[in-house]
């Protein structure tokens, strides 16, 4: 079992959503890129973890797209979200265009990751 540092999945997972929105399974594959002695489960719980702490701190907004070419719609309700957390689907790169769950950075959670940055590198 690998052995995950909580702030450094989370500023893994912060690096891709300042950029844009990310499906949740790319934000998985983003951990298991950067720690690839962790195993698909381990990834996957770490990139959860991450998802829940950065939405309890404002961090992150989740959206739900029926399509890829169809409109974001924001996910805002308690219930919305953490079914979207928990369906196992939204966790795996899809097999055809179907509906998925993306994640992006607020404008706190943008400035959380550049004081990290910064902070790295003073």
């Amino acid at each position: 079992m690998a052995r995950l540092s909580k702030s450094a999945v989370m500023h893994c997972v912060l690096e891709l959503m300042v950029e844009d929105h990310f499906a949740l399974w790319e934000l998985m594959s983003q951990v298991m890129g950067t720690f690839p002695q962790a195993s698909q489960s381990e990834a996957r719980k770490a990139a959860e973890t991450a998802v829940r702490q950065a939405l309890k701190n404002e961090w992150v907004a989740l959206f739900r797209r029926p399509v890829l070419a169809a409109p974001e719609q924001a996910l805002t309700e308690p219930g919305e979200i953490e079914s979207a957390l928990t369906n196992n689907d939204f966790w795996k790169p899809p097999l055809a265009d179907v509906e998925f769950v993306t994640a992006g950075a607020t404008k706190r959670g943008a400035e959380a990751y550049f004081r990290s940055v910064h902070a790295s590198v003073s």
